[in-house]
């Protein structure tokens, strides 16, 4: 009877010995959250199974992860090892720092030109780039719906297609005014000089047309 019920036994001590583990203590590596650009935290151990009022064991592990403050965007281990303690069977378990993407604005340049100026090249402004970042990996395209010939008013600026896998991001838009010179277009009309002999018919009076611009001749002569 006794043999027939050593198998059971020793199936249940094994049974309580891997769910209790007297003597068992797990390390697990601490995890964590970061932006892209922020300083990655210490990795901790977290203890599970210490006894006797022990803090940790006698031997402390070292705790560290493949993440560094300049890491892109993505999940990296963390892991503890090293521990040592005659006291207890140690075992370790991984955590995770994660870093999300980081949030980029970019605005479109403004700017004001004189009815018949040359329109500037528009131009991305970036808030939110880190890491000694200089710009997106693939920068936007910018442009302006005004032309050298467009009439006086206010046009929009605009930025798009930027694209970079450490950076959620936003476009705002710009203003391009294009205002009259002096508020209205000068035009000078200066008349040429004419003579004639005494007696005979006054010649074609002609003058000289000043301050046109954009498609018409700055000076022309009617």
């Amino acid at each position: 009877m006794l043999g027939r019920g050593r198998p059971a036994l020793l199936d249940h001590l094994r049974n309580r010995r891997d769910h209790d583990c007297e003597g068992c203590l797990q390390i697990t590596a601490s995890s964590g959250a970061i932006t892209y650009g922020g300083t990655v935290p210490a990795i901790t151990p977290i203890y599970s199974g210490l006894v006797n009022g022990d803090l940790a064991p006698a031997t402390p592990p070292t705790c560290s992860t493949t993440a560094t403050n300049t890491s892109a965007a993505g999940s990296y281990p963390t892991t503890c090892s090293g521990a040592v303690d005659p006291h207890y069977s140690i075992t370790y378990v991984t955590g995770a720092i994660t870093i999300a993407k980081a949030a980029l604005q970019i605005t479109a340049s403004s700017g004001a030109i004189t009815y018949g100026g040359t329109v500037p090249a528009i131009t991305p402004i970036y808030s939110g780039l880190v890491n000694g970042d200089l710009a997106p990996a693939t920068p936007p395209t910018c442009s302006t719906t005004a032309t050298n010939t467009s009439a006086a008013g206010s046009y929009p600026t605009t930025c798009s297609g930027a694209v970079d896998s450490d950076y959620t991001i936003g476009y705002g838009t710009g203003v391009l005014l294009i205002v009259p010179p002096n508020a209205l277009p000068i035009l000078t009309v200066t008349p040429d000089p004419k003579s004639r002999p005494f007696g005979t018919p006054n010649p074609a009076f002609t003058y000289v047309i000043s301050g046109l611009i954009n498609t018409r001749r700055s000076t022309r002569r009617w």
